[in-house]
């Protein structure tokens, strides 16, 4: 599959993955959404794709509900910025997979500080929001 990047002016990812049922469609129509929210910066744009309940878990910890999402969510929003305005590069996606509600997804990224050779994301999405999220990442490298 080609690399999809998820920047300003770049392809959709709606387009990159075969949606086969309205399931799909709206799975990946969050997803996307949520993509959009977190290239944009705003904190209280990502959390309204979250589901009162839902939990992300990350190799840092788990973090169960809104509130402990805000927190996760602050920390790398500061680090990305806006990059639809330019402040990183972002998150470009190199491997996409959805299947009834869950979308897979790998990718490389480039922060304000930061480089990130890869990472990974998997979300269980219900009723158009994120019930579920994993995110894994190797050790970021510092840019010079």
């Amino acid at each position: 599959m080609k690399k999809h990047e998820t920047g300003s002016g770049r392809q959709t990812l709606k387009s990159a993955v075969k949606v086969s049922t309205a399931q799909e469609r709206h799975t990946m129509d969050t997803f996307n959404r949520h993509v959009k929210a977190f290239r944009s910066g705003s904190v209280q744009a990502v959390l309204r794709d979250f589901a009162e309940d839902a939990i992300v878990m990350t190799p840092d910890g788990v973090y169960a509900g809104k509130d402990q999402i805000r927190n996760l969510y602050e920390g790398l929003l500061a680090e990305f910025g806006d990059t639809e305005a330019g402040d990183s590069p972002g998150i470009m996606v190199d491997v996409l997979h959805v299947k009834d509600d869950t979308v897979f997804c790998t990718w490389h990224a480039e922060s304000i500080h930061q480089i990130f050779g890869f990472g990974a994301d998997t979300m269980l999405i219900a009723d158009e929001m994120i019930k579920r999220q994993t995110v894994a990442f190797t050790p970021p490298q510092m840019k010079h």
